[in-house]
C-alpha cells in the first residue's frame, strides 16, 4: 500500500503562537502522512480575524473543549496532542470528550 494514497488521519496539535516546537511536530506529522490541524491559543475574535481554523483559549478549557468538539463534528479527528505543557490538560480533556 502506498502511504501517499492512503487516507490521511487528522490530528490536532495544540500550541501557543510563540512555540519553538512546532517545526519538529509538523515535520514528524508529514513523515507519518498525517493531516495536521493547528489549534492555536488565541481569543476567538483574533482567530476569526486571522482566519485561524481552530483558535482556542488555553485559559478557558471548558469553552475550548466545546470548540474542539464542534470542529470535530465536521472534521473527524484521530488524536489531539499538546505541543507545549500549556495545553496538556486541554488535550487530555478534549481527547476524552
Amino acid at each position: 500500500m502506498n502511504p501517499e494514497n492512503a487516507e490521511k488521519k487528522r490530528v490536532v496539535l495544540l500550541m501557543s503562537p510563540a512555540t519553538y516546537r512546532a517545526g519538529a511536530f509538523l515535520s514528524a506529522a508529514k513523515k507519518l502522512n498525517l493531516e495536521v490541524v493547528v489549534g492555536i491559543d488565541l481569543p476567538e475574535t483574533l482567530a476569526e480575524y486571522w482566519h485561524v481554523p481552530l483558535g482556542v483559549d488555553f485559559a478557558a478549557p471548558v469553552a475550548s473543549v466545546r470548540t474542539i468538539v464542534e470542529y470535530a463534528k465536521e472534521h473527524p479527528i484521530t488524536a489531539i496532542l499538546s505541543v507545549d505543557d500549556a495545553a496538556s490538560e486541554l488535550a487530555a480533556l478534549a481527547s476524552a470528550a
